[in-house]
């Protein structure tokens, strides 16, 4: 999944929501995936509306939401 996020120019929205449910009840596997969710979404300027999906999938506040794109400094090239 890692690869998928590094070599991805949006948000696999397909891929992790199929892997969130198959991982649902193991904490330790979800928040591996939670982490390299916000990874993406520091790394790589998103749309609101994707930015939204992608938090639902992952179960990620709004206000959380927020502070990855306020803190974000570094951007990944396109």
């Amino acid at each position: 999944m890692a690869v998928v996020f590094e070599y991805s120019k949006s948000f696999p929205t397909k891929h992790v929501s199929d892997l969130a449910k198959d991982i649902k009840g193991n904490y330790l596997a979800f928040s591996i995936l939670r982490r390299l969710g916000v990874n993406f979404m520091r790394m790589i300027p998103m749309k609101e509306q994707e930015q939204q999906s992608a938090s639902e999938i992952l179960d990620i506040s709004v206000g959380r939401q927020r502070l990855i794109v306020g803190t974000s400094s570094i951007k990944k090239l396109k």
